[in-house]
């Protein structure tokens, strides 16, 4: 279980425990070393944080799940002091976890210790919807849909990573691919703070000091999004988070998210989704 947050129990199964969490560690230095004890998931719904692992520095926001494997130790810290995140944590026995992972990851053996190939991987509309699922089905008593839900959830998670990884690595001097990775990492940063503003291209590459062409050029090479779907999942999923809550004002929630119009917002969301608004409000309330 992830130590930095407070959490609340939402479900505990012998194979998948899910909890709420909260972070509770607000400063902007680097947290002191903290170590996990099982291998887990952190998929954020609100806020961003930074985590510092194995020489590694991630994003922890909406648009990304972290993994930690058993073991592990890492460091957090926020861009500000009043950064609230929260997110849905997925704790899940090794043994289980080691099958999904050996489904996709063409290593002879990964090792119990370190199940996760990676630090992090994106999360796509069907994940960002499957999370909320998995919290409505940990509500319902019946821990054999909520097992069968969580352990699906794992698995397109899984299965999102090797496939971003298969498509970021093909190419690039391995000095290039880190330059790229910073300079794309700083964006994000950017944008996961002000995507609910109105934002122009010029404005994002002046904050990073690079050319305009050379952000879109890179951003898609390594995100596989550009510039502008990125900014619409980060605010899909505060929609997704929103409706789940009992949102019905579509036109209040198109304009807090930094659209246009409602109308804006529902094309915008149906093209990412393949569903209307009121298709995924109904899926989650039936959840």
């Amino acid at each position: 279980m992830i130590q930095f947050h407070t959490s609340h129990s939402m479900f505990r199964g012998p194979l998948v425990r899910i909890n709420d969490y909260e972070c509770a560690y607000p400063g902007v230095e680097l947290s002191h070393p903290m170590v996990t004890s099982c291998p887990s998931l952190a998929l954020p719904r609100c806020g961003v944080c930074v985590k510092h692992v194995a020489g590694q520095v991630v994003q922890a926001d909406p648009n990304h799940v972290l993994f930690f494997n058993p073991r592990e130790e890492f460091r957090i810290r926020h861009l500000a002091c009043d950064c609230r995140d929260c997110g849905t944590e997925i704790v899940i026995d090794s043994e289980l976890l080691g099958e999904i992972v050996r489904e996709h990851d063409e290593r002879d053996a990964a090792s119990p210790d370190h199940l996760f190939a990676f630090t992090h991987s994106p999360i796509t509309p069907e994940i960002c919807i499957a999370q909320r699922v998995v919290l409505r089905r940990s509500h319902c008593g019946d821990s054999l849909e909520t097992e069968e839900a969580a352990i699906d959830l794992v698995e397109q998670v899984v299965l999102a990573s090797y496939q971003t990884r298969q498509r970021r690595f093909r190419a690039k001097r391995p000095d290039t691919q880190r330059a790229h990775g910073e300079l794309v990492d700083g964006a994000k940063v950017w944008l996961a703070t002000r995507y609910r503003s109105t934002l122009v291209l010029d404005a994002i590459a002046r904050a990073i000091a690079i050319s305009p062409y050379h952000l879109c050029r890179v951003f898609h090479a390594q995100t596989g999004l550009t510039l502008s779907r990125y900014v619409h999942r980060l605010r899909f999923n505060e929609a997704v988070e929103r409706l789940a809550a009992g949102e019905h004002d579509l036109t209040r929630l198109a304009l807090d998210l930094g659209f246009s119009s409602h109308s804006h917002f529902s094309t915008a969301f149906q093209r990412e989704f393949h569903r209307p608004t009121s298709a995924v409000r109904d899926l989650l309330r039936r959840a």
